[in-house]
């Protein structure tokens, strides 16, 4: 108790030589306040684990049974002081086999004569560092050495105690450090700049220190080199410092997780693009420079903005005022308009396009005038009005034309005279449909009153306008009662006199629309005067332009107006025979060869001659009488001039 020994016993534990199949046997003696604990264990030959474990009093008394643990644990904390032993048992069950053995054990009494007959054998071994010494029994020791050294006990037992003394050297290391130019390293209190070779100490916690080589790398900075171009007038900004011209710049960019980069800039200002232009421009016109604009001569100084990243450009730009070279003027009028109505019908509103004018001068513009003559849209009077116009360009140069528009009586195309009847074949107009409009003019100078006038059209056509059984009011205001179509004595349009019909010199003008798949080259037109006289005539069509029929309100009360663009008549080239087909009467217009002597002959469709004549070319349609042996097919008519030109003209018999 407190380092002094109480009380020693000596136990002796056999085991009886029953148990001889047991391969070997530890015993301890484990010692809890007044009790002592004889524990012996052993390990069968099967591997089985076996113990025995025994509790005796101060005085060797066996206090309980004996019992065979199975298995067993023990935990012991200080074997030298076991006051904190602690034992985990497992109880299994009693048998007769373990008993008997048990039984068997023979216990050594523990007597006062056998107390301290052992002396207590101690092994020991201690390490010295470098520097370090043990001092036992007065003799120190710095060296490898093994010495034993008896120890009286203080209650009769004695120690016997083995010492083995082993110096150790210093652990070592080594280690490399890298630190970057300009840079230091600190080792032990002591800092580094340069390259070197470095031993230090370091003092251990628990057994000798260690020495540790430091080999110090001074890693050199990187560098690089970039170029930096900058406009005049700007700056460039390094390290904090402005830069307005060109030159050298050094700068250190920190590094990240590696030595610092030194930078070397080369620095060029780059001069300001300059640019001058001169813009010649019109009188009148305009200049857009920089958001502005001028209408005067100068001098514009302007900055214009670079793109794509390069520099801005100082502009000069002179505005000067062109003088420009002659040039040539072209206008052309409309042609001649011509609007025919009834004589005395008074003024008519009249419409015309504008002339068409050109130039070539170098400055835009060019201004067209009217300059005599009334405008289009105006009322214009009976008679002829010259309307004229002129353009100016830029350049000065002027051009003029004109034109007339005529008011006046219808002058017809083409007229026919049937004894005391004359046709006349007033206009032709089409619409946006291709129909035609046909008006013609009868004038009866009999004192027979006219009973009706009929005009043919293609058999099995309508006319549009107007209509079957529709009163028809003549420009005059005389009324007509309307056939269509009028099967007697021809396929026609009819108007037969509601009132009394026209005589002695009056006149009316009729007119009728045919669908656009009429082709009309002749018009056999007829009249039957009281009490039952017919007279008839043809009207070729030929010679009428075709005017444009107007839409709208084109027509007033009491009278009918067409506005018609008059062009030279233009001549068929082929012959003009009618009626086309024919059942055997032919009519063949030579008008246009009047006077002259011509060669005709026809040819039936294989080519073959079966008509030939010489005849005088008459001012109308004259009748050429063919055979009528001719059987019903397709013939062709040429003529020859006496210049020796050929015209050739087809048509069809059917009989």
């Amino acid at each position: 108790s407190n380092g002094a020994l109480q009380w020693t016993r000596k136990v002796d534990l056999g085991v009886d030589d029953y148990v001889g199949n047991l391969s070997n046997i530890q015993s301890q003696i484990l010692v809890v306040g007044n009790q002592l604990f004889f524990v012996a264990s052993t390990r069968e030959q099967s591997g089985k684990s076996r113990m025995l474990i025994a509790k005796t009093s101060l005085f060797a008394t066996v206090d309980g049974n004996c019992n065979f643990i199975q298995p067993t644990g023990s935990q012991v904390s200080d074997v030298m002081n076991p006051v904190n032993l602690s034992v985990t048992v497992q109880q299994v069950p009693f048998t007769e086999d373990f008993a008997l053995r048990a039984q068997q054990i023979t216990l050594s009494p523990v007597s006062l004569e056998n107390q301290c007959q052992v002396i207590i054998d101690e092994q020991l071994t201690v390490e010295l560092c470098p520097g370090e010494s043990l001092t036992i029994e007065g003799v120190e020791y710095t060296q490898d050495t093994v010495f034993t050294v008896f120890i009286e006990g203080l209650a009769g037992c004695d120690t016997l105690r083995s010492y083995t003394i082993m110096a150790q050297p210093y652990p070592t290391r080594s280690e490399t450090i890298t630190f970057c130019e300009g840079g230091s390293v600190t080792i032990n209190g002591q800092v580094y700049v340069q390259p070197a070779v470095v031993t230090d100490t370091i003092p251990a916690l628990i057994g000798c220190d260690t020495v540790v080589t430091y080999t110090l790398v001074s890693n050199p900075k990187s560098t690089s080199s970039e170029q930096k171009s900058f406009c005049s007038g700007s700056s460039v900004t390094i390290g904090g410092q402005i830069y307005t011209q060109s030159g050298v710049a050094v700068d250190t960019i920190p590094g990240v997780n590696s030595c610092d980069t030194i930078v070397t800039y080369t620095l060029t200002m780059v001069p300001t693009p300059v640019k001058s232009e001169t813009i010649q421009f019109c009188p009148g016109e305009s200049i857009l420079l920089g958001g502005n604009l001028y209408t005067q001569p100068g001098v514009i100084q302007l900055n214009l903005p670079a793109s794509g990243g390069g520099c801005d450009t100082a502009a000069t730009f002179t505005l000067q005022l062109s003088t420009p070279a002659p040039s040539n003027v072209s206008i052309l009028c409309p042609s001649p308009v011509i609007v025919a109505q009834p004589a005395g019908a008074g003024s008519v509103v009249v419409t015309y396009q504008n002339p068409v004018a050109g130039t070539d001068c170098t400055c835009p513009g060019l201004d067209v005038v009217r300059t005599g003559g009334l405008a289009s849209g105006s009322l214009f009077p009976e008679g002829a009005t010259t309307v004229c116009f002129e353009a100016q360009d830029e350049c000065g140069q002027k051009a003029s034309c004109c034109f007339t528009v005529t008011v006046g009586e219808d002058a017809p195309c083409d007229t026919k005279i049937a004894g005391c009847v004359k046709y006349e074949l007033l206009t032709i107009t089409e619409d946006a449909g291709k129909n035609r409009t046909y008006r013609i003019r009868v004038t009866n100078n009999c004192d027979n009153k006219l009973i009706y006038t009929a005009f043919q059209i293609p058999s099995g056509m309508v006319a549009m306008e107007p209509s079957n059984d529709a009163i028809y009011t003549a420009p005059s205001g005389n009324t007509y009662k309307v056939r269509s179509p009028n099967f007697s004595p021809q396929y026609s349009i009819r108007y037969s006199s509601i009132s009394d019909g026209i005589s002695n010199g009056g006149s009316d003008i009729f007119k009728y629309t045919l669908p656009a798949q009429a082709s009309v080259t002749y018009i056999h037109a007829i009249s039957k005067l009281s009490p039952n006289i017919f007279l008839a005539a043809h009207l070729n069509t030929f010679y009428c332009p075709i005017g444009v029929t107007p839409t709208g309100n084109s027509q007033q009360p009491g009278e009918e107006r067409e506005q018609i663009k008059l062009n030279e008549p233009i001549f068929a080239a082929d012959v003009i025979l009618f009626p086309n087909p024919t059942s055997g009467e032919l009519y063949a217009d030579f008008s246009a060869w009047e006077d002259q002597q011509l060669d005709v002959r026809v040819m039936d469709a294989q080519g073959k001659m079966v008509v030939s004549r010489n005849l005088i070319a008459a001012a109308d349609a004259q009748l050429f009488a063919l055979p009528e042996t001719l059987v019903s097919g397709l013939y062709f008519m040429e003529l020859r001039t006496p210049t020796g030109e050929r015209f050739t003209s087809r048509f069809v018999i059917q009989r």
